[in-house]
């Protein structure tokens, strides 16, 4: 039977955080055990936390980020997988059943990632009972690794890592940009084995304002740091690979760009458009060099210019 340590970082999100877990209690296919990484909450969440004694293994440091957290819940676990599951998302009940069913006849691969569906606030989590009948249509496909894959986007939430190859990683980098899980993707890039489930989702994606992804300042310094470290050869695979690596880098980079263009930023779009330009020109990216001047340039004559980047 395959252990799964759950991980889940948080930082004052306690009623989220009190969903989150209630999910993972759900779970048709038990946790072998929970962590849960408190990030230094100012709010009710330790209190929140106690009433789970038991059944949650809590953690806690001083608030340092959520790579930061999900290294300290990566440390304490000891199960054969890692799943990662943040404080405002959920699973469905068959997410670690899931798991297991494509992990079994592969040979144990480094990597499972499933698809999600996304909700806000308002409009709440979507109900299991609408996706329940995809369970039995299960489709998965089966990559030599991460980097020969065709999925570029994957989200920690609906992933779940070999623990071993996992922690001679190091983990996640830990700093307090965005991008950490995109980078730790590519460093585990050519680790045997990588599984992507396309159908039933996996969890739920929640879309709120002070969600990590909302802000761009962050992403900048996040995908700033990719760039320099693809520059000094720190990703896995040598030139052998490097196709591979580019198409994920410049998935990431492009819509950056096109975000500091259309903000009337020049200064951002065009640092993140020179320093890939050889990359997407190696990639035919013909349409994305053409028109990414163009739309800068139309961005600041739109008087856009000195839109805040937050």
């Amino acid at each position: 039977m395959i252990r799964f340590s759950v991980v889940i970082p948080s930082y004052n999100r306690s009623a989220w955080l009190v969903t989150a877990l209630e999910s993972v209690f759900a779970q048709t296919e038990p946790a072998f055990e929970i962590i849960v990484a408190d990030d230094g909450s100012t709010d009710d969440t330790p209190d929140v936390l106690r009433k789970y004694e038991g059944r949650v293994k809590v953690l806690t440091q001083r608030n340092a980020g959520p790579s930061a957290a999900r290294n300290l819940g990566i440390a304490a676990a000891t199960g054969d997988y890692i799943a990662f599951l943040d404080s405002d998302d959920l699973w469905f009940p068959w997410t670690l059943a899931l798991y297991r069913e494509v992990i079994e006849p592969h040979a144990q691969p480094a990597m499972v990632e499933g698809a999600h569906l996304e909700f806000d606030t308002e409009q709440g989590p979507p109900n299991p009972a609408d996706s329940s009948s995809q369970v039995s249509r299960l489709n998965s496909q089966l990559s030599p690794d991460y980097l020969a894959s065709p999925r570029v986007t994957l989200w920690p939430s609906g992933t779940a890592i070999r623990a071993d190859v996992l922690k001679a990683a190091g983990g996640f980098t830990p700093h307090a940009f965005n991008a950490e899980d995109c980078d730790l993707w590519l460093r585990l890039g050519t680790e045997r084995g990588f599984v992507h489930i396309a159908q039933p989702p996996v969890f739920a994606y929640r879309r709120h304002p002070a969600s990590a992804v909302a802000s761009l300042a962050k992403s900048v310094k996040g995908i700033m740091a990719m760039i320099e470290c693809e520059r000094r050869g720190g990703y896995p695979g040598g030139d052998a690979r490097r196709h591979d690596r580019l198409r994920v880098l410049t998935t990431h980079t492009r819509p950056l760009s096109v975000s500091f263009a259309r903000r009337g930023l020049p200064r951002g779009a065009l640092t993140i458009y020179w320093r890939t330009f050889g990359w997407n020109l190696r990639l035919l990216r013909l349409r994305y060099l053409i028109a990414l001047p163009c739309l800068t340039l139309f961005g600041v004559l739109s008087g856009k210019r000195g839109t805040p980047v937050t």
